[in-house]
C-alpha cells in the first residue's frame, strides 16, 4: 500500500505544477508544450477540471451502503498502534464482492490491479480539486482517464485476506475509502451526508454536535 502513498505525492506534484504554470500563463497556458512532464493521466484531469460538463464542489455520496458502520475511522489510533502507519481514511465493513459507486462526477486518474493478492485501488479525481481513493478492490470495472458518473458502479469491493485486490494491511471484507482536498487527507465524514448513517456509528466529534442541532430545532418547533 505504499505504492499508494507515492502514487498520491507524484499527483499532487504534477497538479501543482499544472497550478504554477496557470499562474505564470495565465490564458496563455498549453498544456502540449509540457507533454513530457504531464502525463496522459494529469492530462485528463485537466481536461475535466476546465470541462464545463460537470458540477464543481458536488457532495459526496456514500460509495456503499453504511449499514454496517465503521471499522476504522480516519487517523484511528488503533490503526496506527496495529499496522504502524497512519489511517488516512474510513473503513467501511462490507460483504466481500459489494459494488462500490463512485460518490460524484470525476475522471479516473489510476487504476491498480495486479490480478493477484496484492493491494489493489482506484484513484478518481473530482472537480474543485478533489480525490477519492478505494482499496481493497477484488474487482475493477473501469480504466484510466475513463469520465464517471454519480452512482456509476466502479468496482467491487475485498479486503478479506488472501483475496484477490486485498493486500496485507487487512483483517476483513471491507471498503478503504479516502478523500483528498487541495492535496491533504481530510476526514471523509466531513463531506459524506451523515443522514445516511446511523448516528451511534459516527464518533463523537461529529455525533454531538449532531444532537445540538437536532434539540435547538426541537426547541425552535416547540416556540412556534
Amino acid at each position: 500500500q505504499l505504492e499508494l502513498v507515492d502514487e498520491i505525492n507524484a499527483l499532487k506534484g504534477s497538479l501543482s505544477f499544472i497550478e504554477q504554470k496557470i499562474q505564470e500563463e495565465g490564458e496563455n497556458f498549453d498544456p502540449d508544450k509540457y507533454g513530457n512532464l504531464i502525463n496522459p493521466n494529469v492530462r485528463a484531469i485537466y481536461d475535466f477540471e476546465m470541462s464545463g460538463e460537470y458540477l464543481t464542489g458536488e457532495k459526496l455520496n456514500w460509495p456503499v451502503n453504511p449499514t454496517r458502520g465503521i471499522s476504522a475511522y480516519f487517523r484511528d489510533s488503533s490503526y496506527k498502534a496495529t499496522f504502524g502507519i497512519p489511517h488516512n481514511a474510513i473503513d467501511l465493513p462490507v460483504p466481500q464482492g459489494t459494488a462500490v459507486r463512485a460518490p460524484a462526477s470525476g475522471v479516473v486518474y489510476k487504476v491498480r490491479d495486479k490480478g493477484d493478492e496484492s493491494y489493489s485501488y482506484i484513484i478518481i479525481a473530482h472537480k474543485g480539486g478533489t480525490l477519492t481513493v478505494f482499496g481493497h478492490m477484488s474487482e475493477i470495472l473501469v480504466n484510466e482517464r475513463d469520465i464517471i458518473l454519480p452512482g456509476e458502479i466502479i468496482g467491487l469491493s475485498g479486503g478479506t485476506p488472501g483475496t484477490k485486490g486485498a493486500g496485507y494491511l487487512t483483517t476483513g471484507a471491507h471498503l478503504h475509502f479516502e478523500v483528498i482536498q487541495s492535496g491533504k487527507h481530510i476526514d471523509p465524514l466531513l463531506v459524506l451526508n451523515l443522514e445516511k448513517i446511523e448516528k451511534k456509528f459516527l464518533p463523537s466529534y461529529l455525533r454531538d454536535p449532531l444532537e445540538e442541532e437536532k434539540e435547538e430545532s426541537e426547541e425552535e418547533e416547540s416556540e412556534a
